[in-house]
């Protein structure tokens, strides 16, 4: 039986761990990567061997946020605590779910509001990334003594995190509180400049070929409100791209004006699997996603869904979309 824990009983497990085994979720983005390495290096100034692994390979933009970071080997299961960060189920965890030399998850790290509860978990719904709880473990980790300060690689990777997840401050999760964890951030010498720009201005040209793709193969339906985009492997090849070309796909969608919602379905390296995202402007996508077996937020959620034909695929997301959008089909784009 799963439970919820506080913040300190959530320290003394990271704190009690012989030796940290830190997981991140499919298809990384910066959160989940951020506030890996930050935890990375709260656990190894505390002394302890860390080891972390992704399903996926981590994207080119990302990986400056394990410089310096070292995983260490694997332990044996039964020696090893694993620790999920950003993870909302256990689907996300990908080839990592089932594999022999990877014991079962002992605590979550997370923030969504809708997943699934699959090990002992500190979560909280509020804060607009898991980069804002790793804060503060960081700062409670300082309190009690368990390390003398925050270490610097840690804070650059907090505000990655954070800002990632946000859109740069952009979207609708950001609070007070996610400013102020900035702030602190930047206090303490975080490099803003350099961080966003490395998350945000900096494309490769296989990325811009594959926006472009997305710009002229997405389809817009209910009254405008609704904007999809599919893509399946035999696409993706024949333009010779990569999955990771196609990370910004959803926020290229979302950016038409009039759509209040949009989706991205995207074939996986597993043929007939498909992941779904969803972004919104106002209705509860995260209730949709939940319905089909994933998990997010209400303005940002996904799922997974089986399927060979990518035009069964659009065809059962346009129909979610439309149920969703209903009220505003008749109404004028605005």
């Amino acid at each position: 039986m799963s439970t919820r824990l506080s913040l300190d009983a959530l320290i003394d497990r990271l704190a009690g761990a012989r030796h940290p085994v830190l997981l991140m979720h499919t298809r990384p983005d910066g959160d989940t990567a951020g506030s890996t390495a930050a935890l990375w290096h709260l656990l190894t100034a505390m002394g302890k061997p860390v080891s972390y692994a992704c399903p996926d390979p981590m994207y080119r933009r990302l990986q400056f946020l394990f410089e310096g970071c070292e995983s260490a080997p694997l332990p044996r299961p039964e020696e090893g605590t694993v620790i999920t960060v950003d993870v909302a189920s256990r689907a996300q965890l990908g080839t990592l779910a089932d594999r022999p030399d990877i014991g079962a998850p002992a605590c979550m790290i997370d923030h969504h509001e809708r997943g699934e509860l699959f090990a002992d978990c500190y979560a909280d719904p509020s804060a607009a990334a898991t980069g804002e709880i790793i804060l503060r473990i960081a700062r409670r980790m300082t309190e009690r003594g368990l390390i003398a300060s925050i270490p610097e690689g840690a804070i650059h990777a907090i505000y990655a995190a954070i800002s990632s997840d946000t859109g740069c401050f952009r979207y609708a999760n950001v609070t007070p509180d996610t400013h102020l964890a900035a702030a602190e951030l930047l206090r303490a010498g975080a490099d803003a400049a350099d961080i966003n720009h490395r998350l945000f201005d900096t494309k490769s040209r296989t990325l811009m070929q594959a926006e472009s793709m997305v710009q002229s193969g997405m389809e817009v339906f209910c009254g405008g409100h609704a904007a999809l985009f599919v893509l399946s492997r035999e696409q993706m090849q024949k333009a010779g791209l990569t999955e990771e070309d196609f990370d910004t796909a959803v926020d290229v969608v979302r950016t038409l004006e009039g759509v209040v919602i949009a989706a991205v379905a995207k074939e996986t390296s597993v043929a007939g699997i498909y992941k779904i995202s969803l972004r919104s402007t106002g209705p509860d996508v995260g209730s949709i996603a939940a319905a089909q077996g994933g998990g997010g937020h209400r303005l940002a959620a996904g799922y997974t869904l089986r399927s060979n034909c990518p035009q069964l695929v659009a065809q059962s997301v346009r129909h979610l979309l439309s149920e969703a959008l209903t009220p505003l089909d008749k109404a004028p784009v605005s």
